[in-house]
């Protein structure tokens, strides 16, 4: 299964759906986990961090995935480039 660890789109929304340490636990439960560049950053955890953890550091994240993780709701623009 593909999960997506998003940035947040939100101006005001500093933080990120998923830490180091959670995509550390998902990786190891078999789980392939894509984060959007930068997703982390209003949280402190630069992307290399993700990188460590075991996730791949995706620019195209939400495309093709299982599950896609965020705080907010997804805005209008997000959700409309998901749906099939």
């Amino acid at each position: 299964m593909k999960v997506a660890i998003v940035k947040e789109r939100r101006a005001e929304e500093r933080r990120v759906a998923a830490s180091p340490d959670t995509v550390k636990r998902m990786a190891g439960m078999g789980l392939e986990v894509l984060v959007e560049p930068g997703a982390g950053d209003g949280s402190a955890f630069p992307d290399p961090s993700y990188e460590a953890a075991g996730a791949r550091i995706d620019a195209n994240a939400v495309d093709n995935v299982d599950l896609v993780l965020k705080v907010q709701r997804p805005t209008a623009d997000v959700a409309a480039s998901r749906r099939h």
